[in-house]
């Protein structure tokens, strides 16, 4: 089909839905700046709504109220000996500002905070764990944004190229992944919050960080779409790159039960487990820091590894993300699912069924219990290092589990380079006009360094986009006046009807599930995987659908805002 310019007065063309995109959003159309965001999902929220949600912030009011005594002097002393090379101007400008820009503004959104957690490289407890985990910590920023009538969003529309006239970049082309009409968006200015590449494996392996041993296997643990589009968007343009070999990936992935066979993986682990590769040997310290740990995983041949658990405290199992907070969903779905966790009622059975020497697992089961009987590792030094991760406890209560896992990919801490304004400059450091990033295109602006604090991707997400949001908001005011924007009541604060049980008849006259699920089409995953969920529990459509109840075809319309509280459906978000 051919191409369609259409131009909306817009201001500002934001590409990426996710976090980083949403707060830059909010950020300008406060001011009065005319934003359409477009993103290749039919949702908010990218990865971060998918996310465990957790948050560094250095100084927050939770952290006095507990009695936590952290500054941005004892902030930045982490950053630099954890993460050996950050950035120094973003490492100050985060300890500074995340406790106003970050920890108050989401607070004044009405995200809450259930705790706040010590992480590894950390002095102090500061990865502040949200309400609702990922969910509950975007929804809010989203549904503040809805508010603003000056902005605009295009949903399943994927950008294939930014459009450049005499040397500025003034808006981007791309496809209706729905209908497959193409499209030309003008803007004076273009803001690439698309996210990273760790979900590209031929990118993960083409920078794969030449400190580490390159895994044989490895699992995709990122966002769906992290598949570094904004990246060759920019390189097309010139744009200039940075640390691209600064990774940050986990050795805890568990093949996803949701995408079987496909290769992604949950952030999975269980605190008293151990560890033992082919060999059937420990080959390290279970509860160290990720560093050490990854290394030792992808060092393995194959690089891969069982954990081994008995039936004791299993409610310990942990998995990353929204929706894993119900340890009834992790038992149906990952500790009783024979694809995933492999039971026996005694350790040689166990390793018959795994493919262990049985001699040599029970030896290696026998002497790490030996080991907890006298409190000393005396290979490893796990007790020693923090026995409130891992207490001492044996593994010699039946039934006994196994479950495979395999190093798996994460956080890009590299990307496309940008000045102190979020600007992106080429590689002679000159600005590319119209031009912008922010987030995890950016590589986080290079403030972990070569490893992450923890809390410190999605902090530095909102915080980028908020810089970035005042440079637009900067800019386009030298070019026309602003007006500050008044924010609408819109149906958050309407009391939404009770749904009759008999209204699915009336949806399914026009929307006929079965058929509208039983193929993939592109731009429809969201709207299938989640529909599948409703066939397969025989939800009512009002459960999701209240604000469109009582039915009325001249005035029968989504809304966004109501639609958000729909996710929980999926999500769970409890704590």
């Amino acid at each position: 089909m051919g191409l369609a310019q259409e131009s909306p007065e817009v201001d500002v063309i934001i590409v990426g839905a996710g976090i980083s995109g949403l707060s830059a959003a909010l950020e300008a159309a406060q001011g009065g700046v005319r934003v359409q965001i477009v993103d290749m999902w039919s949702v908010f929220g990218g990865h971060a709504v998918m996310s465990g949600g957790g948050v560094a912030i250095v100084g927050s009011a939770l952290q006095r109220e507990l009695g936590i005594v952290d500054t941005p002097e004892i902030a930045t002393e982490d950053f630099f000996e954890w993460g050996t090379d950050p950035d120094p101007y973003w490492v100050d400008y985060y300890t500074q500002h995340s406790g106003t820009e970050v920890g108050v503004w989401l607070e004044s959104l009405g995200v809450r905070w259930s705790g706040v957690n010590l992480h590894f490289g950390n002095s102090v407890p500061r990865f502040h764990r949200p309400d609702g985990r990922g969910l509950g910590l975007v929804t809010p920023i989203y549904s503040e944004v809805l508010r603003y009538p000056n902005v605009t969003f295009r949903w399943n529309f994927k950008i294939n190229q930014l459009v450049v006239d005499g040397g500025q970049v003034v808006g981007v082309q791309g496809e209706d992944l729905r209908t497959g009409n193409t499209a030309e968006l003008r803007a004076d200015r273009v803001l690439l919050a698309t996210g990273g590449f760790q979900s590209n494996m031929e990118m993960v392996r083409r920078f794969w960080p030449a400190h580490l041993a390159e895994p044989s296997d490895l699992l995709v643990g990122s966002g769906l779409n992290s598949e570094g589009s904004g990246h060759g968007l920019a390189a097309d343009v010139g744009a200039g790159f940075h640390r691209m070999d600064h990774q940050w990936n986990y050795p805890w992935g568990l093949p996803h039960p949701h995408y079987p066979g496909e290769g992604r993986a949950l952030a999975s682990r269980h605190s008293e487990s151990i560890w033992i590769n082919t060999k059937g040997e420990r080959f390290v310290n279970e509860i160290n820091d990720t560093k050490s740990i990854l290394a030792a995983v992808v060092a393995q041949t194959p690089s891969t590894y069982w954990a081994i658990f008995d039936d004791d405290e299993n409610e310990g199992f942990y998995v990353s993300g929204s929706g894993w907070d119900d340890y009834q969903r992790i038992r149906e779905e990952i500790l009783d699912n024979p694809e995933l966790t492999t039971q026996a009622e005694s350790l040689a059975e166990l390793a018959g069924l795994i493919g262990q020497d049985q001699d040599k697992f029970e030896s290696t089961v026998a002497h790490y219990n030996s080991m907890v009987e006298r409190g000393v590792d005396e290979d490893f030094g796990r007790f020693e290092s923090n026995d409130e991760l891992s207490p001492l406890a044996k593994i010699d209560q039946p039934p006994f589990y196994a479950i495979q896992f395999f190093p798996m990919t994460r956080k890009s801490m590299g990307g496309v380079t940008v000045d102190h304004q979020m600007q992106v400059v080429r590689e002679d450091g000159t600005v590319i006009p119209g031009l912008y990033a922010s987030g995890e295109l950016t590589g986080f602006v290079g403030v972990n360094g070569s490893a992450g604090l923890e809390g410190t991707f999605l902090g530095p997400a909102m915080l980028t986009g908020r810089v970035a949001g005042r440079t637009l908001l900067r800019h386009v005011g030298e070019s026309r006046e602003l007006r500050a924007t008044r924010p609408q009541i819109i149906s958050e604060e309407i009391e939404l009807p009770e749904f009759s049980p008999l209204d699915i008849e009336v949806c399914d006259t026009c929307h006929r599930l079965p058929e509208l699920v039983s193929e993939a089409r592109p731009g429809y995953s969201h709207f299938e995987r989640v529909h599948r969920v409703v066939m397969g529990e025989q939800q009512n459509c009002g459960a999701c659908h209240a604000e469109l109840i009582p039915f009325d075809p001249l005035a029968h319309a989504i809304d966004r805002v109501a639609q958000t509280a729909n996710c929980v459906h999926c999500h769970l978000a409890v704590e």
